[in-house]
Parts: C-alpha cells; sequence; structure tokens
C-alpha cells in the first residue's frame, strides 16, 4: 500500500502516556519540530486509559525530586482542587495534558498504530504508521520510544531485556476500577478499631493526603469462605480528589508474557470479572461501602512490565537499594523496588519502604546500545527486572520522558549522536526547563 501521508519532524515521540507528553514537551522546548505519535485517542495513556492513580512518591526532605513538566502539570491540578494528597481527576488530568502539549507547540497525531520502520547505517530513517486503513511514512532525526512495551525496539528487532532474569515472567498486571458513593468517615472508624486486619504502614489519621486503605483481611476471608471468588487476601482503595470516589487497585492477575496479545486479551477479560467480583465483595462486606457503585472500570490492563530495550547502561536493582548517583544523571528518583510476583502468594502485611535517600537514572539508560538515533524512556528504559520496577512509576517516567527529549532534541539540533551530548549539555537545558539536578 502506497503511503497516503508523508511527515518530516526533527524529533518523533511514540507513546503518549505521562512519558511521551514528557519528553515531547522537552524536546519542543528546544525549538524542535517534535510529533507525539499515539495509538489510542487518548493523551495519558495508563493514568487515563487504565485509570492508575495516585501519583506514588515523588518527594524526599521537604523537596519534590521530579520538577519540571511534571510540576507544571500537578500546579494546574491542585489550582482547581483536581490534586489531593498525589491524587488525581482523571478528566482534569486529560484537559491539562492537552493544553500543555499545545501550549508548547507539540504536533499530535492520535489513533496510529506503528507497523514497520525503515533503518540505514544504525538510524531510524522513517516509521510507517497505519490509521483507518491509511498508510503514513513519517521521517525523522530522532526517535524516542515510550509506547511501555517497547514497540519500536521491536520492530527494529533490537535485543530486548523480558522479565524476570532468571524465569522471562512478567509481573502480574492488575484491571482498576472507580466506586462511587463511599463514606468514608465509617471505613475509616472500622479501620481505628481493627488495626490489626490492614497493612502497617495504614493509618486511621490521614490528614492532607488522600486516604488511603488496604487489609480488609479477616473481611476477605470470611467472604471467601462464604463463597466468593476474590483475587487476592486483601482490598486496596484510595480516595479520589471527588471525596465519595475511590479507585480501587485490588485485582492480580498472573501473566507470564505482557508482550503476547492473546495473554493480555485473556488478562483484560479476566480483569473485567475480577472488576465485578470485587464490587460485589465491597458492597455486602465493607464497611461504609453498602451503598456503592461501579463508575468505570479501567478500558486497558494495567501493564508493569513487558520489554525494556537494551541500551548503553542497564540500570540496576542495587542502583535503587544503594542509593547511586550518577555524573550523567537525568532524574533524581525515591521510590523503591515493588514488584508482583505472578504467583499466588499471600500478602507480606510488614514491608515498608525504607526512604532514607534518593537515588539517580543516568543517561546512558535512555539511550539505545544498538541504534544511533533512538531513545527510550519510562518503562521500557534499559533496566534490570528488580531496577525497572522502582523507576516504571508515573512521576519518575515523566522525569525520564522530559530527559529523554532533551538529550534528542539537542542531538537534532547539532546533527550528533545522542550518546556523544554531553551530560553538562543536557543537565544545563533540563535545569532551565525547572527539572531538580
Amino acid at each position: 500500500m502506497k503511503a497516503t501521508l508523508k511527515l518530516d519532524f526533527d524529533v518523533i515521540v511514540v507513546g503518549a502516556g505521562l512519558t511521551g507528553f514528557a519528553a515531547a514537551i522537552g524536546a519542543s522546548k528546544l525549538g524542535m519540530k517534535t510529533l507525539l505519535v499515539e495509538s489510542t485517542g487518548v493523551i495519558g495513556g495508563l493514568a487515563v486509559n487504565g485509570l492508575v492513580n495516585p501519583f506514588m512518591k515523588y518527594d524526599y526532605a521537604g523537596e519534590d525530586l521530579i520538577q519540571g513538566v511534571f510540576s507544571e502539570l500537578i500546579e494546574r491540578l491542585k489550582k482547581v482542587g483536581d490534586y489531593v494528597g498525589r491524587a488525581f481527576n482523571y478528566e482534569a488530568l486529560k484537559y491539562h495534558l492537552v493544553n500543555l502539549l499545545k501550549e508548547n507547540r507539540v504536533n499530535i497525531l492520535l489513533y496510529t498504530q506503528i507497523i514497520d520502520l525503515q533503518i540505514v547505517e544504525k538510524k531510524i530513517q522513517k516509521i510507517i504508521g497505519s490509521a483507518a486503513g491509511q498508510r503514513l511514512e513519517i521521517r525523522g532525526k530522532q526517535f524516542i520510544d515510550c509506547t511501555g512495551d517497547a514497540a519500536l525496539g521491536k520492530l527494529a528487532e533490537l535485543t530486548l531485556l523480558i522479565g524476570d532474569e532468571q524465569s522471562r515472567q512478567n509481573q502480574a498486571v492488575t484491571q482498576i476500577f472507580v466506586l462511587d458513593n463511599v463514606q468514608l468517615n465509617k471505613t475509616m472508624e472500622y479501620v481505628q478499631q481493627h488495626p490489626d486486619d490492614f497493612f502497617s504502614w495504614v493509618s486511621p489519621q490521614q490528614k492532607d493526603i488522600a486516604i488511603s486503605v488496604a487489609g480488609f483481611f479477616k473481611l476477605v476471608e470470611q467472604a471467601i469462605e462464604d463463597g466468593m471468588d476474590l483475587p487476592r487476601d486483601h482490598f486496596f482503595f484510595i480516595q479520589l480528589p471527588e471525596k465519595t470516589s475511590v479507585t480501587v487497585n485490588t485485582g492480580h492477575i498472573s501473566i507470564t508474557d505482557a508482550n503476547s496479545p492473546l495473554a493480555v486479551s485473556a488478562a483484560q477479560l479476566t480483569g473485567l470479572e475480577q472488576t465485578h467480583q470485587l464490587t460485589a465483595f465491597a458492597q455486602k462486606y465493607l464497611p461504609g461501602f453498602e451503598d456503592c457503585c461501579l463508575r468505570q472500570s479501567a478500558a486497558q490492563i494495567g501493564i508493569r512490565e513487558s520489554a525494556r530495550i537494551k541500551g548503553k547502561y542497564i540500570f540496576q536493582q542495587s542502583d535503587v537499594t544503594d542509593f547511586n548517583k550518577f555524573p550523567d544523571a537525568v532524574v533524581k528518583a525515591i521510590y523503591g523496588v515493588d514488584i508482583h510476583q505472578n504467583q499466588d502468594e499471600p500478602s507480606v502485611k510488614e514491608v515498608v519502604l525504607n526512604y532514607t535517600d534518593y537515588y539517580e537514572i543516568p543517561a546512558r539508560a535512555l539511550i539505545a546500545a544498538e541504534l544511533d538515533n533512538l531513545l527510550m524512556a519510562g518503562r521500557n528504559l534499559s533496566a534490570d527486572f528488580g531496577g525497572q520496577s522502582a523507576v516504571r512509576i508515573m512521576p519518575t517516567c515523566c522525569g525520564t520522558g522530559q530527559g529523554a527529549g532533551v538529550i534528542a532534541a539537542l542531538a537534532a539540533l547539532t546533527g550528533r549522536k545522542p550518546a556523544d551530548i554531553t551530560a553538562a549539555e543536557f543537565q544545563a537545558e533540563l535545569k532551565k526547563q525547572g527539572a531538580n539536578l
């Protein structure tokens, strides 16, 4: 099929989740003609399509580690009360993501699936897209894979890092959903009266943050004894800014290969079934949830890890646990190793992450090892299984996205390879854009 549309850009970002959003703005702020390509009709990725909420920990010692594009977004959400304790309003998020992209002159191409690419002398010359039965050819100088699933890496047949290093199995996936009309004052009274029925980090006195509760172990056990089919031994929810609405992150679906369309399709269907099972459980057993109703289930299953592209450096789990710092750092982060095992193991009720310092992610983990004009950011960056489990959260993804965008733009601007852009150059620009380095 001949191309019906041909486009040409300096920097092309594929995948419009939080990572791609930040990457595109980071590149466009340097004056580069930037295109953001997305396979769905929504900007925001799993934050919107997957209902992933809230933003996990990104602060240390009273300071926000992730700033720049991310802090611009947060400030807009805060102004109108759509951000409470790191939980956000989904519709407000969609609106502000689009407005920030428009204000930064990013070109947006939705409903476009990348189906092929052309490589000449270790450089991607163009990507081939398909939209509404039409073929698109999009040429670029620099490319950034922010798809989460390493889509460009797969098409280019690059070396991929998949799953656990021993088993190659991916993390379990989760279908998130939202319940309305929850009476949280009643729920928190129960938490206060039954502290042993919850994870150790759950407090009945949660001030200035969105209420977050995980446990109800005895109630889940009773429901299972009564014949209910539930996926976990606990129930986990987080309050949304709407006050009587909560997002439920309880579902757990084992998936040995999150790169298999058949496996992901099956997981999506299982997730829908779990959503209705858990809603029925909440209505029957949980204090404060008696009159709740299901508002929305995620249109996209929550994949935590599928494939990562091998880069100039493989970010390690030990970089997280040893709080390693790097001369070519692009972002500071603090969230700890967080692996959701596939096995149906009992929940560990006493684990509390130890936030005694931050670590950094080096630019080399964002630069592909086998191509000269491909970067990657977000959950498909170059990392081992444990390292990726820490840096896959949305605030950190924003930070790596902006870092990749700046490096790609400097490379396009100067005609050099991303690997040849010095730390002094990209760190100076990131600081200019408000990043905390």
